[in-house]
């Protein structure tokens, strides 16, 4: 979309996002061997395997940008990651949903099922993105409304 704002997932939530799957992880560590299922020597090389495959994933969705605010509408993921735009003028219903590993946020579906757009609540309750949306978005589009009472 020309002229639109991209938006990144706040920091906050992006750590909470991988350290809540921590303690899982290190269960796993713990217990694999205990029961026999892998030697300490392949958890060794599965572990770091995994710390730099987690770390470089880390690092690309701190910058990676979910969701774009332009005059024109919306862009962004639709729940199984393909992009979608919705048009302001497009009809469509709200909903909360949870996907991409546990994120929470928000369906903006289009009538007759024609796209589904995905907005994470920790970008849809930010300041910088409900001012954006204020001065973009018609003042009748739902999304104003679901914005502006912090989901």
């Amino acid at each position: 979309m020309i002229d639109s704002t991209g938006y990144i997932l706040p920091k906050k939530a992006l750590n909470q996002l991988y350290l809540s799957r921590l303690p899982m992880f290190a269960v796993g560590l713990i217990i694999a061997p205990l029961l026999g299922l892998s030697t300490v020597a392949v958890m060794f090389k599965t572990t770091t395997l995994l710390v730099v495959l987690v770390a470089g994933l880390y690092f690309y969705t701190k910058q990676y940008k979910w969701v774009y605010l332009s005059s024109k509408g919306i862009q962004g993921l639709n729940p199984r990651g393909g992009k979608v735009v919705i048009k302001w003028g497009d009809p469509i219903t709200l909903k909360p949903i949870s996907v991409f590993f546990g994120i929470k946020g928000l369906a903006l579906q289009l009538e007759k099922n024609r796209g589904t757009l995905f907005i994470p609540t920790s970008i849809a309750t930010t300041a910088e993105f409900q001012s954006n949306l204020n001065r973009v978005a018609p003042q009748n589009h739902p999304l104003r409304e679901v914005s502006n009472n912090a989901l």
